[in-house]
């Protein structure tokens, strides 16, 4: 085989230049398999999730204990995942544990997986975010081993590409190829006939004629197409309409999403329209509680239910059954392969399988490795709802089950979710030796007076060479910065050494000098760094008390970075000038002796960890390293490639005029979210409890601690009350309750309101979830969660506190605020210290324009 061959059949069967294709699979994949690999040797090693809990009621009659989920003390801000984590049905066990304790040499996660803290789930409650436990624990906290399922079939979906590619993968193989290479050119579309329209009818309607532009260009294209729709512009009806049209065409639809509420959206869409054609499967692992109840009968286990009854049922009145039926009817009483059987039939069947990326991990054949072994791929095509919120590492899990991929989601609201805990590892690997991250985070905290301010920084080395990085880097970074080094000079405590050490923000020495100059040592010790005796753990610990320093967290290198890092992605489609000065903070944590390298390691974390599949084909990831030419996948495909397979909406169907205005300059800068006609007759009320504006401010002169903010929590539930007084004498028009969200930014707000909501007159229905009733039934329904949580849904009204008084924070991110302000349909209402955000003290233009709607000054308390 000469050097222009490829190496594997797999690829020798696939058209035109297979070797070009097997090298860029092999080099561009590897970043991200080797990004996976450390981010699951991380999980399966060190990660420990944690949550405190709450018994939720008296222990039951076999000693067994129903307790609530609450985030820990020292972890307010935890995110969705570990509470997934808990309530998975995959997790079996729970082990208690103690908080975790200072080592004496730093803040360490601790493991406490052992037998004798092992403690059974017996059920979960999703809705309500309890377990009950076969025991009450006897420790404060509980921690769950890390699932790492989900990667392995990141890294198993990339190995399969790499190394087995079908020849219906071609398209995914040329997201990777150099654009220089004949089979890089795309094709165009194909020609289709003008579809009978099931869903999409009403042409005169604002926005049918884009929506079935997309369904033609998706039916259409051999490969990729691509759909671009702001809040409440019709994404999920065109997507019922695709489905519809691929189904008529005999063909099988896979539709995944990031949320459970988007596979939902659209199932109930299709079975409210009764189409019989359609064989939908639901695949997740919830409980019935967390269900809508038009899907539940379309699980997966449910289906099986169902459907092995009806069988039974009806060869059981065949009075003379052949042998093939009496055969299949003793299958069908056979226990777990009577399950397996019919599970098998409706898998088969099902012309639509739905799941979001996590969930679709449960369906038998990818669980099994039947997977791997299909000659072509069993769906002709996969929706990806919500992509703008799924990786590319996680859109190719389903992406190799396909033959053509259809990306759904809107740029402009919130990207992937990115943990910073998931980031870190990978971040580390940049700079394998503790040390040096050490002495890197200690110049940069130092060199802007974080740490300074309240003591001093002490740096155990090991050898010379460490301390000689600490100057040199501390030259670099901070030239102001005062690092002294102890050594053998120093021994004889005198006058000078005690001078030179007062004057030092940054002591560094060996353990043995610290313990020879104890005396001269000082009392304001803030940090320690390396390794210490117990005793100057002892004496930080008391400057801390004295100088009455909350916090005794002592941040990781990595983690700095890798939260900066996503700061600086959310901030992206800001105009630079805007933008915040994260990439210089970045740069100050690197080392300076191999800036180069490290500065691109972590510039890869993020092309890998932050870009979703919908923008990376957009705009690209950027360029690996070493990398000569562009791809579609680092540079995004071909300006005339992607116009031609993508159709953007450009009108909203959910908010009242008054509403979409701010989003529609601030986002889309007019393009798009325009209103639909008749939107402001189709949101008019008679509610005049938040005055005349449809988007309004209540001006709170509150203060801000730890992410809550009292008084502004507190007058949101008073504003909330007086709404829901108003709901008893009000019913909505079409008899369904009014809707009702109040959102936040910040999960320790969130915590805040929701003690205050327990104890009101509304009735608690689920984990942050109200309802006010009267005797003549539900009047109105409440929903209390954080933005980011909240997309994919909308509500009548909103409640949206900001929080913050003196700083942004991660508010000026245009993603997320984009979001916080198109949910409402009929009315917006914003808890914040306006006053703070119209001032050029507040750093986010976004912010200042936003400050400008009317505000309302509410009454005293």
């Amino acid at each position: 085989m000469n050097n222009s061959e490829p190496r594997s059949l797999f690829y020798a069967n696939l058209p035109n230049d297979g070797r070009h294709l097997e090298n860029a699979a092999y080099y561009e994949l590897k970043e991200y398999r080797k990004f996976l690999q450390h981010a699951r040797d991380y999980q399966r090693n060190e990660a420990l999730i944690r949550m405190a809990w709450k018994a939720d009621g008296p222990p039951l009659k076999d000693k067994s204990q129903w307790v609530e989920l609450t985030p820990c003390p020292d972890r307010r801000d935890e995110p969705d995942a570990a509470f997934r984590e808990f309530l998975s049905c995959d997790t079996d066990f729970v082990f208690e544990s103690a908080p975790p304790v200072d080592s004496g040499e730093r803040r360490e996660r601790r493991s406490f997986f052992k037998e004798e803290h092992k403690i059974k789930v017996l059920r979960r409650d999703g809705t309500m975010r309890r377990l009950l436990l076969g025991r009450a624990p006897q420790f404060p906290e509980l921690a769950v081993k890390p699932n790492t399922y989900p990667i392995d079939k990141q890294i198993e979906a990339i190995d399969r590409l790499r190394s087995e590619p079908a020849k219906e993968h071609l398209p995914l193989l040329r997201l990777l190829q150099e654009r220089r290479f004949a089979n890089a050119k795309w094709p165009g579309l194909e020609s289709v006939s003008d579809p009978v329209w099931r869903v999409l009818t009403d042409e005169s309607r604002d926005g049918t004629l884009e929506q079935r532009e997309f369904v033609r260009r998706a039916l259409a294209t051999p490969d990729f197409a691509f759909l671009e729709g702001p809040p409440g512009s019709g994404k999920t009806t065109a997507i019922c309409e695709l489905i519809l049209q691929i189904v008529n065409r005999g063909q099988r639809v896979l539709l995944s999403a990031s949320t459970h509420v988007a596979v939902d959206n659209v199932l109930e869409r299709i079975a409210d329209g009764n189409h019989n054609e359609i064989i939908a499967v639901r695949i997740d692992r919830r409980d019935d509680e967390e269900t809508p109840e038009s899907v539940k009968g379309l699980r997966l286990e449910k289906f099986v239910e169902s459907e092995r009854q009806r069988l039974q049922v009806y060869h059981q009145k065949n009075p003379r059954p052949s042998l093939a039926q009496a055969l299949f009817l003793r299958g069908l009483d056979a226990g777990t392969e009577g399950e397996r059987m019919v599970e098998r039939l409706i898998l088969d069947a099902a012309n639509l399988v739905a799941g979001t990326t996590i969930g679709i991990l449960q369906h038998p054949d990818l669980k099994s490795a039947r997977h791997t072994k299909f000659a072509e791929p069993p769906f002709d095509m996969l929706i990806v709802d919500e992509a703008s919120k799924t990786t590319f590492q996680e859109f190719l899990v389903p992406a190799i089950w396909a033959k053509r991929w259809v990306l759904v989601g809107d740029p402009r609201q919130l990207s992937p979710y990115a943990d910073e805990e998931e980031l870190a590892p990978n971040i580390r690997a940049c700079v394998p030796q503790e040390w040096k991250r050490e002495a890197c985070l200690v110049v940069a905290e130092s060199s802007h007076g974080q740490v300074a301010k309240e003591g001093k920084v002490l740096v155990s080395v090991t050898e010379p060479t460490q301390a000689d990085f600490l100057r040199q880097q501390a030259q670099a970074r901070a030239t102001d910065l005062h690092v002294a080094v102890l050594n053998e000079a120093d021994l004889g405590e005198d006058a000078a050494t005690a001078l030179r050490i007062s004057e030092a923000a940054v002591i560094a020495g060996h353990r043995d000098d610290f313990a020879r100059l104890t005396a001269a040592m000082p009392l304001d010790i803030a940090r320690l760094s390396g390794s210490f005796d117990n005793v100057w753990h002892r004496r930080r610990a008391a400057w801390l008390h004295y100088a009455k320093i909350d916090s005794d967290e002592q941040m990781l290198w990595e983690n700095e970075i890798a939260w900066r890092l996503a700061r600086e992605y959310e901030m992206r489609w800001l105009p630079e000038r805007e933008q915040m000065p994260y990439d210089r903070q970045i740069e100050r944590l690197l080392p300076v002796d191999d800036v180069g390298a490290v500065r691109e390691g972590v510039r890869r974390v993020s092309r890998l960890a932050l870009p979703s599949v919908l923008e990376s084909l957009m705009r690209g990831v950027g360029e690996r390293e070493g990398a000569r030419h562009k791809t579609a996948l680092s540079n995004g495909l071909d300006t005339g490639v992607y116009q031609s397979r993508a159709i953007r909406l450009g009108f909203q169907h959910r908010m009242h005029p008054d509403i979409s205005a701010m989003p529609r300059q601030l986002f889309y800068q007019d393009q798009a979210l325009r209103d639909a006609r008749g939107m402001t007759n189709r949101r008019t009320w008679t509610c005049d409890c938040f005055g005349d504006h449809r988007a309004v401010w209540f001006e709170i002169q509150g203060r801000d601690r730890s992410n809550r903010n009292e008084m502004e929590a507190r007058e949101l539930c008073r504003q909330l009350d007086r709404f829901l007084g108003w709901t008893e004498k009000c019913p909505k028009s079409d008899g369904q309750p009014w809707e009702v969200a109040v959102l936040t930014f910040y999960r320790g707000q969130e915590a805040l309101i929701r003690d205050l909501l327990n104890k009101s007159g509304s009735a608690r229905t689920g984990y942050g979830a109200y309802a006010r009733q009267n005797p003549s039934g539900t009047t109105a329904t409440i929903k209390l969660c954080t933005v980011d949580r909240f997309q994919g849904h909308e509500a009548d009204v909103v409640l949206l506190s900001f929080v913050q008084t003196s700083k942004v924070g991660f508010l000026a991110s245009p993603n997320r605020l984009n979001v916080a302000l198109t949910r409402a349909r009929y009315q917006l209402v914003l808890f914040g210290a306006r006053h703070f955000f119209a001032t050029e003290r507040c750093n986010s233009r976004l912010l200042r324009e936003l400050a400008k709607l009317p505000s309302n000054t509410p009454t005293p308390l």
